[in-house]
């Protein structure tokens, strides 16, 4: 049984038992915290931004750590971590993940048997964020952040007791809290570096910190909620999930979904002529000798 729910592929018998553990009032509250504190940020910026008046550079600074803390998630949580696409060394594997882990969407090992829970149980009962649980509007609000607050989470040991035993993954999940704390920092310094005042700390902190964060999370979310409730779906799956082409620009590739349900082992997600910025990324990485071994680097040989 083990062995299964450890597939990166996510295909295990549809049965929950026991992998569900029960959260505590103060994970719930950190786990809150790191949905409501972007937000808030967010808002703060919109309301205050005629007065921080952000530059150019300021700009440039949340879109370099978007793509950044974004293939953080997309190449290291997802197809590295969850579904083992290609192969790094430990070194580059550490930078990746510890790139996902600043971008708010919790410890890799927990993140990783969320994704497999998902991939076992996709849009029936057992999948932690599928939008047809609960059915019109609030399933989509449901499967887009409503699940975050659920009172039990996926047990890892259940669903990925693979990286359990990978130190790389338990090393970066340990340093979660850290790496998150410095998301916000290093822009809030570097727009202070820019303008030695409190606004350009301000303007760091709100826009390349808290709103770049929650854009990203939005677009992550949107892929759990919108691609498998609106898009096209060229390959029969067994389940709702769909391509949709603005979620796949908003993440990197990642809104190919259908085409990741069709074949959920290959690195590639977007099929010729759908651009698919991480595996455009990955592919890069392998020119310079950091990545080998990528699987299904032709996606309709993969499926």
């Amino acid at each position: 049984m083990l062995d299964h729910l450890s597939s990166p592929d996510g295909r295990v018998p549809r049965q929950l038992g026991t992998s569900l553990v029960k959260r505590s009032l103060l994970d719930q509250l950190v786990g809150g915290a790191f949905v409501i504190v972007p937000i808030a940020g967010t808002l703060a910026l919109v309301i205050f931004w005629s007065r921080l008046a952000p530059t150019a550079v300021d700009m440039l600074i949340a879109v370099a750590l978007y793509a950044l803390t974004g293939i953080g998630v997309t190449a290291g949580y997802h197809r590295l971590a969850a579904h083992k696409s290609f192969e790094v060394s430990n070194f580059v594997k550490m930078c990746l993940l510890a790139l996902g882990s600043m971008a708010f969407q919790g410890p890799v090992a927990r993140w990783v048997a969320d994704h497999r829970r998902h991939h076992a149980f996709t849009d029936v009962e057992g999948d932690p964020h599928t939008p047809f649980e609960k059915g019109g509007l609030s399933g989509l609000a449901w499967s887009h952040f409503g699940w975050l607050f659920s009172r039990s989470r996926t047990r890892v040991s259940k669903f990925a007791p693979d990286v359990l035993k990978d130190r790389v993954v338990l090393e970066a999940s340990k340093r979660y809290m850290l790496l998150s704390l410095l998301s916000l920092v290093i822009p809030a310094l570097l727009g202070f570096a820019l303008r030695p005042n409190l606004a350009g700390f301000l303007t760091g902190f709100l826009l390349g910190g808290c709103a770049r964060i929650c854009l990203f999370q939005n677009a992550t979310w949107a892929v759990n909620s919108l691609a498998h409730f609106a898009g096209q779906r060229p390959h029969a799956t067994g389940d709702r999930s769909t391509n949709n082409w603005l979620v796949a620009m908003l993440t990197l590739g990642e809104g190919w979904h259908n085409n990741h349900h069709a074949a959920p082992r290959s690195a590639r997600h977007g099929s010729p002529g759908q651009l698919d910025m991480t595996y455009v990324f990955i592919c890069g990485m392998r020119r310079i000798g950091f990545a080998r071994n990528i699987r299904g680097s032709d996606f309709d040989q993969a499926r």
